[in-house]
């Protein structure tokens, strides 16, 4: 079985709802309703948005995004004192969101959804999902094999094996380096991308070097490089020149959940306390003491420059100017934290199965 960051967000779908088979009755005597066709239901009480389950965290100038479970994306223009809910029209499970400008930004989740806004978060239109993407997917390396190129055949068989259970596959991370160009990857090697801001979404599996298709859990922007972390210890650094994300074999054998840097330093963090510190761009890697053993969940960078990572367990650490050591900061009343950003100069703020929470730095 594999192991990824998909184990987070489906233990905390668990634990916050019950999972309903298509065609089976709730206990209202209900049908399944599909949650690609559903708006996300409003929550009752601008104090119990706060501590709805969240699974990722964005800041676009002043106001923080932050998105979770059922479709839920919540924001706040005042350092996360107040909350009010976005409008959403699918109640997927969100898992990662973006914004690379003031305006524009695009979150992902289960159900092979994504979604996009251009009004800072406040409303969202949906662009892609699980269903529109099991029959686009197969048909676009079908028709290259068919042409002759037999060395799309594997990817041809991935996305037909990925698309049998119809919209059942999320996207764990999701990235855009401007309004235009932008990629999200999730389970079983699974990368999309756009050139057009998301009008239209095209398979890039032939853009990465993964042969065993191995879960894809973060992407992330690292001054002018992109990397993508993953299972069996990978990282991917994209080649500008050949538009390929060459694969960088760290010494790990399992799974990132993460990735972090700011200019040459580069963290990349997962299961069991595993940190992995490279100082001159991904070229070489080496391990880092963090002291858990509780899985990292997500990572962050102050604007001085000071690495911060949070785990499962509800801790909080900050590393040190050469991103060697780090200090363990608990975080009271919050377990499970699976969301770490900066808000303002002073202020960190997390998130996870109990909600999100400031804390000053």
């Amino acid at each position: 079985m594999r192991i990824s960051k998909l184990y987070l967000t489906l233990l905390l779908a668990f634990s916050a709802c019950v999972l309903i088979a298509p065609g089976a009755k709730a206990e209202s005597g209900r049908a399944f309703q599909d949650p690609l066709s559903m708006a996300a239901t409003p929550v009752a009480g601008a104090l119990k948005i706060s501590k709805q389950p969240i699974l990722a965290l964005a800041t676009v100038n002043k106001k923080i995004v932050a998105v979770g479970l059922r479709g839920l994306i919540a924001l706040s223009d005042d350092g996360g004192k107040i909350w009010r809910q976005a409008k959403v029209p699918v109640q997927s499970d969100l898992t990662a969101v973006t914004f690379p400008n003031d305006r524009n930004g695009w979150a992902v989740g289960h159900d092979g959804v994504i979604i996009a806004t251009s009004d800072a978060g406040e409303t969202w239109v949906k662009q892609f999902d699980g269903n529109q993407a099991a029959t686009l997917f197969p048909d676009y390396y079908r028709k290259q094999v068919e042409a002759g190129n037999e060395g799309k055949k594997a990817f041809l068989d991935q996305v037909t094996l990925n698309a049998q259970n119809g919209a059942a596959l999320p996207y764990l991370a999701v990235h855009f380096a401007n309004e235009k160009i932008g990629y999200a990857v999730g389970s079983f090697g699974m990368i999309v991308a756009t050139e057009d801001g998301g009008k239209m979404w095209r398979p890039w599996l032939e853009h990465v070097e993964n042969n065993d298709f191995l879960n894809l859990n973060d992407i992330q922007q690292v001054g002018t490089d992109l990397y993508m972390v993953g299972e069996r210890g990978m990282v991917w650094k994209l080649d500008r020149s050949s538009m390929v994300f060459k694969s960088i074999a760290t010494g790990y054998n399992g799974s990132f959940f993460g990735l972090t840097g700011s200019q040459d330093k580069l963290l990349a963090f997962g299961l069991a306390g595993t940190v992995y510190r490279s100082a001159n761009r991904g070229l070489t890697w080496e391990p880092a003491n963090i002291g858990t053993r509780a899985t990292l969940t997500a990572g962050t960078v102050t604007g001085s420059g000071l690495p911060i990572l949070v785990s499962e367990r509800g801790q909080l650490f900050i590393g040190d100017s050469q991103w060697k050591t780090f200090q363990a900061h608990p975080i009271p009343n919050l377990s499970m934290l699976a969301a770490v950003a900066i808000s303002g100069t002073d202020s960190v703020v997390v998130a996870g199965y109990g909600g999100i929470q400031v804390q000053s730095k």
